[in-house]
């Protein structure tokens, strides 16, 4: 079933529908894997459900995958004809938020089963996933599941591909939200924003910004990392207290601790809900390691794996891919004249826009619209590619707002946008 020169396989748990286990790779690295083959009918995948509950705690310390054939789908849009969910998707749907798993980044095959008929009477469905806990994703998230053609079967194989992980390179700026918080903000700022610089107004806001970066850079990073340094040195602390080594300072000590805690931990949890773009819920309640997970999941399925080139072929590398990308948008973005073959006819297209929005769309932008069109900027949305999103405008408008209004104005008059 495997190759044991390359695989170490040790069963845990066996049953009718699954074989749960640990699993050893090269290089002495330890996963959990479970291979799944449901039955058929709804009532009988209850205890396969069970399992995997019980499995998640059984593994919950360790990075674990679980691969096969499911016999059910799990959204709508995974059947070719059909989006009715039925109880038997909610049964499933429910075990896997009860075990916390995730359907890793996949490529290949998306019906991964048909019943092999044509016409009306053909039908497709996801059935075989490959799904991760959040160990799985934290440490291997740079893999990901292809599912191929099924050959004379059914259904489509699974393979689950490891990626060597790339050296980290760095990240482009981007603000964070809980910078806004710090004391020294607004006067960091004001300190850029009072300096001189030379050209219009839109290439003085961008040298501004630019210069701001490097100040705010200097704002702590990571709040996960203050929140660890901080409660180690409280309980320390607490420690000499409860053995009577403090000293007569260590009380009022330990009222501001908790003070800089309670803050860096509503940093850290403002952090990461930023990074997991997650919209519906609010800060507050400590939802810290559910934002972490969500980031982790998104980074994984965010990840490019392979993309195709000039030739049809596929590229895994990455390098090879990023090369790809320069290559396609140097070979679009700088280019004079229209696109051949592109043309725009709009004889016979009967709408208009009412006379009396015609007559506002001459009119002037105004500071009034220029400010609305920046309040309307979700704040958790990505920023653009200077790495400002809408939340740094709103906390430090008292500064900027109003040479951002007579920049934006002046490019409305003037027509001219800064390369």
């Amino acid at each position: 079933m495997w190759d044991p020169s390359l695989l170490f396989f040790e069963p845990t748990v066996v049953s009718e529908q699954a074989i749960h286990g640990k699993a050893t790779l090269p290089g002495n690295v330890t996963v959990c894997v479970s291979f799944v083959y449901a039955l058929c009918d709804r009532k009988a995948r209850q205890p396969l459900w069970s399992e995997l509950t019980h499995c998640a705690g059984l593994f919950k310390e360790h990075p674990w995958v679980i691969m096969g054939d499911f016999n059910v789908t799990r959204w709508g849009t995974e059947h070719s004809s059909s989006r009715i969910v039925t109880k038997a998707m909610n049964d499933f749907s429910h075990a896997i938020e009860t075990a916390e798993l995730e359907d890793l980044k996949s490529t290949g095959w998306f019906h991964t089963w048909s019943n092999l008929r044509s016409g009306t009477e053909a039908v497709s469905k996801k059935l075989d996933r490959a799904l991760g806990n959040w160990h799985w994703f934290n440490s291997m998230g740079d893999t990901y599941a292809h599912f191929h053609p099924p050959g004379i079967s059914g259904h489509s194989p699974v393979t689950i591909h490891m990626r060597t992980k790339q050296q980290f390179r760095g990240r482009p700026f981007k603000f964070l939200n809980f910078w806004a918080h710090s004391e020294q903000f607004l006067d960091v700022v004001g300190q850029e924003w009072a300096k001189v610089h030379t050209g219009s107004p839109l290439v003085v806001i961008h040298k501004k910004l630019k210069c701001l970066k490097a100040r705010l850079k200097e704002f702590c990073m990571r709040p996960d990392s203050r929140v660890v340094e901080l409660r180690g040195r409280l309980h320390q602390l607490q420690q000499d207290l409860h053995e009577g080594l403090g000293t007569s300072n260590s009380l009022q000590q330990e009222r501001l601790l908790r003070q800089e805690v309670v803050k860096a931990a509503s940093d850290e949890e403002a952090f990461f809900k930023q990074k997991s773009r997650v919209l519906w819920l609010k800060e507050g309640d400590s939802n810290t390691a559910f934002f972490h997970r969500v980031v982790k999941v998104r980074q994984s399925r965010n990840h490019l794996v392979r993309i195709k080139d000039d030739n049809d072929s596929w590229v895994l590398a990455e390098a090879e891919i990023a090369q790809i990308g320069v290559n396609h948008f140097s070979n679009i973005l700088g280019t004079s004249g229209r696109v051949d073959g592109w043309e725009c006819n709009l004889f016979g297209y009967d709408k208009q826009i009412a006379a009396e929005y015609q007559n506002s769309l001459g009119c002037p932008i105004t500071a009034q619209e220029v400010k609305a069109a920046l309040w309307s900027l979700n704040p958790l949305k990505a920023p653009g590619p200077d790495g400002y999103n809408g939340f740094f405008f709103k906390e430090a408008w008292c500064v900027i707002g109003d040479e951002c209004i007579n920049a934006i104005c002046n490019f409305f008059t003037s027509g001219s946008l800064p390369a």
